[in-house]
């Protein structure tokens, strides 16, 4: 979920948790789960995921950077989205059952806070998040308080959990919306290059790719050629390497998407020992990268090759969309 999808719902949340259980104090805590802004941090050699504060109401501007819990024992809210139940502490300076880090600890003394609630946000069978309390008096929290917690952050949970459905399917719709102009442009193109310049551009603006090829194999040539390219602008890459050309046997992971005729996905081009030597240096700051086979008479004659700036995995329905833009160059082979 980014920030600026459900931002309405979310401050509304924290608004009417803060009058709601009477605490100044509040904040929102949501699972990562956009790639775009997802990771992993990794405790005890154990991979969790990314924790981002998206509300906040009487916390510092800074609040959301300054937090950032780095194990499941760094701090009540991480504990409380693995336990899947309300964690609460007197005083977290204090606390034995928690292992505030150096920074987490810096965090909490600067905001001035002390006793803290984190609730679960419980989304049918998953956790989304946590709902959080602050007091700046040392105490515990009534059973009461607690219960009331509970109450709120389940229909809470409710509420965020719509919010962002409805906005996967809107953002569906104008994917779909695209993918028809596309193939429309298709059926009416009298050129090829224009549907390949088509597709890497739309690869760009649908999945956010920094860099988009349509790469062609020339069988009798046994090279394949750089029909298309859109994105990224740095030293070497540009839509001046159309026209560039590979030995069909010395392309890396083109190469390999051509031979095994199958989509190839990787987080980090970096770190892919399958990747070009010429395509490594040209995306230095690039990561996630997906080769997409261009199938037209039942063999693959070129690839969709996609570079992305961050680390990430992709969504079924990120590979979905992938095939379908896959699909749209083939057509405009055959």
């Amino acid at each position: 979920m980014t920030s600026d999808s459900v931002d309405p719902i979310l401050e509304r949340v924290v608004e009417q948790a803060s009058e709601l259980l009477r605490a100044p104090k509040v904040a929102l805590a949501i699972i990562e789960e956009d790639p775009h802004f997802g990771g992993e941090w990794v405790h005890d050699g154990e991979p969790h995921p990314v924790l981002r504060f998206v509300a906040t109401r009487g916390l510092s501007a800074h609040f959301a950077q300054r937090t950032r819990p780095t194990h499941w024992r760094d701090g009540t809210t991480p504990m409380a989205i693995k336990e899947r139940r309300p964690v609460w502490s007197a005083d977290l300076l204090r606390d034995p059952n928690v292992e505030l880090t150096d920074a987490t600890r810096r965090a909490v003394e600067a905001e001035g806070y002390r006793a803290v609630l984190s609730v679960p946000l419980l989304a049918g069978a998953h956790v989304i998040g946590a709902l959080v309390i602050y007091r700046d008096e040392a105490g515990p929290f009534s059973a009461e308080a607690v219960e009331l917690a509970q109450v709120f952050a389940t229909q809470a949970a409710v509420a965020i959990e719509n919010a962002r459905l409805y906005r996967r399917a809107e953002d569906r719709a104008t994917k779909l919306k695209a993918l028809s102009a596309l193939t429309q442009l298709i059926v009416s193109a009298t050129a090829s290059d224009k549907v390949f310049h088509a597709v890497a551009s739309a690869s760009t603006m649908l999945l956010g790719a920094r860099l988009a090829r349509v790469w062609i194999e020339d069988a009798e040539r046994r090279v394949v050629r750089i029909e298309a390219s859109q994105g990224l602008e740095a030293e070497g890459v540009s839509g001046s390497d159309v026209g560039f050309e590979l030995p069909s046997e010395d392309t890396g992971l083109v190469g390999l998407c051509l031979r095994e005729r199958r989509p190839v996905y990787g987080r980090d081009l970096q770190l892919d020992p399958r990747r070009s030597p010429r395509l490594a240096q040209q995306v230095r700051d690039l990561h996630a990268f997906a080769a997409l086979p261009l199938v037209a008479g039942g063999r693959a004659v070129g690839v969709l090759f996609l570079v992305f700036a961050e680390v990430r995995d992709f969504a079924d329905e990120d590979q979905e969309i992938m095939g379908l833009l896959a699909d749209q160059a083939a057509i405009a082979i055959r």
